[in-house]
């Protein structure tokens, strides 16, 4: 026998066994992308990234259009900042959705809430501004917060501002703060979803970007007009965690 013949005798059994080796790990592949395929298929989706798009949205009080919460605090005392944590259900209407309103018939107020198609935005004596820009995101927590400052109005998203507008000026009839729609004498443009938390503060409480609090505190009593969260929906009293006794009514909202 030739050192060729002998060579081949020597490596022919370990070609197969190499060959073998191949075929078995190709079928385990083979197999894994089936899987993975079918989970993605029969609607199991294994990305990290779509659990964060779709994040549950857990506690707050329900919104539903109904009913809303009036507030003591009447809209004469500038400059003022309103902010709150909402989860929308539908920002896709062509109506305003105020979170924060003190509209009366006839007269602008001062208020927040999500413009048409989602945009964040702000009511002034003048009317009131878009951040048609930006879009307030459905059935996931945002912080909107508005500033009326002496110099502007600013809108934020976040803690990220997204638009800005003339100041206002305190309106012209005084009206109570009503959470839930446009104002106490009116039974539109309500808000449709979820509301954890709402704090009306004296003066510019944001004047740059800022990171949100996750909980609304009064750190200083006198600043806070009022403080409702979720812990304060339990009766018919809002309870107000400001510590300045402004608590509010659920009321129905009449057509």
């Amino acid at each position: 026998m030739t050192a060729i013949e002998v060579k081949q005798a020597l490596t022919e059994p370990y070609s197969r066994s190499n060959t073998k080796v191949g075929l078995i790990v190709l079928g385990l592949a083979l197999i894994v992308i089936s899987l993975i395929a079918w989970r993605t298929w029969n609607g199991e989706n294994t990305s990290a990234e779509s659990k964060i798009a779709t994040p549950i949205v857990e506690g707050g009080i329900m919104f539903d259009g109904t009913r809303r919460i009036v507030t003591p605090v009447m809209n004469s005392t500038l400059p003022l900042t309103m902010e709150a944590w909402i989860a929308p259900d539908n920002v896709s209407n062509l109506e305003n959705q105020f979170v924060v309103g003190s509209d009366v018939p006839g007269h602008f107020g001062i208020g927040m809430g999500i413009g048409n198609f989602g945009h964040p935005m702000a009511e002034t004596v003048r009317g009131g501004v878009d951040a048609t820009r930006f879009r307030v995101p459905i059935h996931r927590w945002s912080h909107l917060a508005a500033v009326f400052a002496s110099d502007e109005t600013r809108v934020y998203l976040d803690g990220r501002l997204v638009a800005t507008h003339e100041a206002t000026k305190v309106p012209e009839v005084e009206s109570p703060f009503v959470v839930g729609n446009l104002g106490e004498q009116h039974g539109i443009m309500w808000f449709t979803g979820k509301l954890r938390s709402v704090r009306i503060t004296a003066g510019e409480r944001f004047k740059d970007e800022f990171l949100p609090d996750e909980i609304f505190t009064a750190s200083d009593p006198s600043e806070a007009f009022l403080i409702y969260d979720e812990w304060s929906f339990g009766g018919d009293q809002i309870e107000d965690l400001s510590g300045n006794g402004n608590h509010g009514r659920w009321e129905s909202i009449v057509n």
